[in-house]
């Protein structure tokens, strides 16, 4: 018999073959990464869109807005797996934007969680960001739940974590938390914003200390351990990162290298950074997964684009 944690990694096998996968927030930056992810590990896949999409094969497109107050429509008699990617973008810091965080949010997430168990879905994956704990050490490991959250849309996030994972009795669960992923499309993520001001030769701030310790992880990566987390039994939390860790005033001035730029770097004089890297052991035991794509070649992958707008080849 292969262990466990390889058994998704043989030769020829369809971890999702003839299933079905319901992907909420489909049209956004990771949930078009795991479309492909999941349609060439064999899985049949709903994904929910706030608007009218372009038909592509093997997916099928419904309309649905996390903050509605209903569930996406479809047969959920035929699913087997759930992946609750959407959540509402981030508009403002008012109190306003803490009712849209909690609405789409935690109520969108217990919703989801309530139809799954009704109509038996086999699976559900939460997926999360590490912006949810601040860990004792630098590096939150999958173990840690010490949550605090500063945000409206981290505290909405934990609680939605709490909610899934209080339903493992239910249901299988499991909550995914990724560390910045960067890639093409994501031009709303830290990584993607930190190259483009690079390159447009904007000061950028850091925190005292050389800022927040990460490991970026590139956007397949992610696409790829989040349809091993579909196909998996492991319940828990599980992480996704990239392999190097460094903190953000590395990560530009790397940037600056890589792109010829010279790069104007200043420090706040406020507190020490929270950091934001993860462990991912338990993901690599439980899941097979590790990451495929080193930072270095991630940044090669974005900046040649950047170079050719710009004129530089």
């Amino acid at each position: 018999m292969p262990r466990r944690d390889t058994q998704f990694q043989l030769e020829g096998l369809k971890q999702g073959a003839g299933r079905t996968c319901l992907v909420t927030g489909g049209s956004g930056f990771v949930g078009m990464a795991l479309l492909r992810a999941l349609r060439a590990e064999g899985w049949k896949v709903i994904a929910t869109s706030q608007k009218a999409q372009v038909p592509s094969k093997g997916v099928k497109w419904v309309i649905w807005r996390a903050d509605d107050g209903g569930v996406p429509e479809c047969d959920w008699n035929k699913i087997d797996c759930v992946i609750h990617a959407a959540n509402p973008r981030v508009s403002s810091r008012g109190i306003d934007e803490l009712q849209r965080q909690f609405e789409g949010g935690v109520m969108a997430t217990r919703r989801l969680i309530e139809k799954a168990a009704k109509h038996r879905v086999k699976r559900f994956v939460f997926v999360s960001t590490g912006d949810v704990v601040s860990p004792p050490n630098e590096v939150a490991l999958e173990s840690d739940g010490d949550y605090a959250p500063q945000s409206f849309y981290g505290a909405a996030k934990a609680c939605s974590e709490l909610l899934v994972r209080s339903c493992e009795s239910i249901l299988s669960t499991a909550v995914v938390r990724l560390y910045h992923p960067y890639g093409p499309g994501g031009d709303d993520f830290l990584i993607n914003r930190l190259l483009a001001a690079v390159q447009a030769g904007r000061e950028i701030t850091v925190e005292r200390g050389g800022g927040i310790l990460m490991n970026p992880v590139w956007i397949d990566d992610v696409a790829r351990g989040l349809a091993l987390a579909a196909a998996s039994d492991a319940t828990g939390i599980l992480h996704l990162g990239g392999a190097e860790k460094l903190r953000l005033a590395e990560l530009v001035q790397l940037a600056g290298r890589m792109l010829g730029k010279s790069v104007s770097v200043t420090t706040k004089p406020a507190s020490p950074p929270r950091n934001h890297a993860g462990d991912c052991r338990r993901a690599r035991r439980c899941l097979g997964w590790r990451p495929e794509v080193r930072l270095k070649q991630g940044l090669r992958k974005m900046i040649q684009p950047l170079e050719q707008l710009s004129g530089g080849i």
